[in-house]
């Protein structure tokens, strides 16, 4: 495929433009390679996939993570403290009150 002479010009044009913006520091030297070919209808070779921070964030709290120190036994599928007598706890829940209640 051939390029007509403004097409020419314009390769040439952003060559060197990325050139210079590369003496900047605002590009880096596979950005600037990348351009030209672009610029002269060269394919580009596809940018290796990122990941997303959600993925880095994930990868982290899976490795940096610390693992609890304690754990509540409802979690662990083991039954509330007695007193030592076998007695349940010393509490009751709403609804547990209204039906006391309700049969007093």
């Amino acid at each position: 495929m051939s390029l007509s002479e403004y097409e020419q010009k314009r390769a040439l044009n952003i060559e060197r433009n990325n050139a210079r913006l590369r003496t900047l520091g605002l590009i880096s030297a596979r950005e600037e390679q990348e351009s030209n070919a672009a610029a002269w209808g060269l394919r580009v070779a596809e940018p290796k996939q990122r990941r997303t921070n959600e993925e880095r964030s994930a990868q982290k709290r899976k490795t940096d993570a610390p693992q609890p120190s304690r754990q509540s036994k409802r979690l662990r599928g083991q039954p509330a403290d007695d007193d030592g007598e076998g007695n349940a706890p010393a509490y009751t829940t709403r609804s547990q009150s209204n039906t006391t209640e309700e049969l007093q």
